[in-house]
């Protein structure tokens, strides 16, 4: 029997190391991408491969011939899911409410005063008619209107406007632009019908005719207002009545 010589050996392992030191790490530290299942009916591929039947082709007796083999092909491991977050975002903050715009700046105007005066008819100032199928009554007033500052400077432009009333028409209103007159004539014309038991009454300016009608005998009421102007501030006078010794 033949011994090998010690030195044989020692050249045949360096080389061997030398061999292993001198390949990429990555051709034994790292798994293969795929690896034929030599008994496919019998094993089952490593942890992360997935079985896969390829064609290939094989020499068989100096020809190519094409024979399917069982591959296991490496698939990377998915990262693990992470558990949906149970933490409630908080609500959006509200949005801050809309910055008014602030009101413009009237210049200061001068306070007025509206005066309006409706003495009571008197018996003298009212006429009393009778007629077949009814009576009549007629009185005259002498109404007073005037604006001034508080200074006590007169004020005749814009003319003042003048706002009747009656309960015989409720939360009805009669707006009539003054004549500018510093006093005028205003009447009330009462009229009953006793063949229809119809009453009305009439409010009437000698010059224009009648300005406003009412049912019933009701007592008719009137105010004054002052619109203003840019230098004077508007004014309202207190309510009147157009009294009477019959109304």
């Amino acid at each position: 029997m033949h011994r090998r010589h010690p030195s044989c050996v020692a050249l045949i392992v360096g080389v061997l190391v030398c061999a292993l030191a001198a390949a990429p790490p990555s051709s034994w530290a790292s798994a293969p991408r795929q690896y034929i299942l030599r008994h496919p009916r019998h094993e089952h591929c490593k942890r992360h491969y997935v079985r896969k039947v390829k064609t290939v082709g094989k020499r068989v007796h100096g020809k190519i011939k094409r024979v399917r083999r069982t591959f296991c092909i490496y698939v990377s491991p998915l990262p693990p899911k992470s558990a949906p977050s149970t933490q409630v975002a908080p609500p959006p903050a509200p949005a801050p409410p809309p910055t008014a715009p602030a009101p413009p700046v009237e210049p200061n105007r001068l306070a007025t005063v509206t005066n309006l005066e409706v003495p009571p008819a008197s018996e003298e100032a009212c006429s009393v008619k009778s007629f077949a199928g009814g009576n009549a009554i007629l009185c005259v007033y002498l109404v007073k209107l005037s604006v001034s500052s508080a200074e006590g400077q007169a004020l005749s432009l814009p003319l003042p406007i003048l706002t009747f009333s009656n309960p015989g028409e409720p939360g009805k209103t009669w707006a009539l632009e003054s004549n500018g007159n510093p006093s005028f004539i205003l009447e009330i014309y009462w009229e009953h019908l006793t063949a229809f038991n119809v009453e009305v009454t009439k409010l009437i300016d000698p010059r224009y005719g009648v300005l406003a009608t009412a049912p019933g005998k009701g007592r008719w009421g009137v105010y004054a207002s002052y619109p203003g102007t840019a230098a004077f501030a508007p004014s309202q006078s207190s309510s009147q009545g157009f009294a009477s010794p019959f109304f």
